[in-house]
């Protein structure tokens, strides 16, 4: 007696779990896995009844053609066994295939979890990637506007220093000019020289000494020094000019 068995057609799932994946797995991918796990359920339960169908067409079949004949209680006896152990022989088969196909649809499933896990680790990592660059460039640009700050600062300072160290030198030329005329002078015209030295190399001092103070301040700070050295150095100019 010729037996037939009957195969499922390949599902897009089963063709999917032979061709494997790609590395990109995303929220849609999923949703459609586990899509095709409920299609290929439904496939299954329909191929089972389609199998009880066709085997209780077969017998039926088998009873109307043994209807008028005499045939031999064993033999019949023995086509029923024989189409018993084809039918067991048959629902072994399917199970083992029906159980191949659950460990191949479950093993897909997870696969796809772990490759979601894993591009989930991976976008936060990149995110995070993302934000510490964000981060490093902030810093660096702070970094970038306090040392133009500084520059500039440092530009004015030395400039303002430049110009007080100028008066300075006038100062001490003043002061070694009036020197030389207390040498040749006595009397009373000789003390009024030496006073106007003593007052001018006092204010010069001054000037020196909250030059060398704004000079020491802090850089970004220097200007708070800047009025001092201004308000000295005042002083040292106008005692120049009414020394005569």
């Amino acid at each position: 007696m010729e037996t037939k068995f009957y195969k499922l057609a390949a599902t897009p799932l089963m063709l999917a779990l032979l061709a494997g994946c790609d590395n990109t797995v995303t929220q849609e991918d999923f949703s459609d896995a586990l899509e095709n796990v409920t299609e290929e359920r439904q496939e299954t339960q329909e191929a089972r009844k389609e199998t009880r169908d066709t085997m209780s067409e077969q017998r039926e079949r088998e009873t109307r053609a043994f209807r008028g004949t005499d045939t031999d209680p064993d033999m019949l006896e023995d086509l029923k066994e024989e189409r018993r152990e084809d039918f067991e022989e048959y629902q072994e088969e399917r199970q083992e295939q029906i159980e191949e196909a659950r460990e191949e649809r479950e093993e897909r499933v997870e696969n796809l979890r772990e490759e979601r896990i894993e591009s989930q680790e991976e976008i936060k990592e990149a995110q995070k990637a993302v934000q510490e660059e964000k981060q490093e460039t902030q810093e660096a640009e702070q970094e970038l506007r306090k040392t133009e700050k500084r520059f500039q600062a440092q530009q004015a300072r030395d400039a303002f220093v430049n110009e007080v160290e100028q008066e300075l030198n006038q100062a001490e030329k003043r002061i070694e000019t009036l020197e030389e005329q207390a040498d040749e002078a006595e009397g009373a015209r000789e003390t009024e020289l030496q006073n106007q030295i003593d007052k001018l190399q006092k204010l010069h001092e001054q000037v020196q000494e909250k030059l060398d103070e704004l000079e020491s301040a802090e850089l970004l700070q220097w200007d708070t020094e800047k009025s001092e050295v201004e308000k000295a150095l005042q002083q040292l100019t106008s005692a120049m000019k009414q020394s005569v």
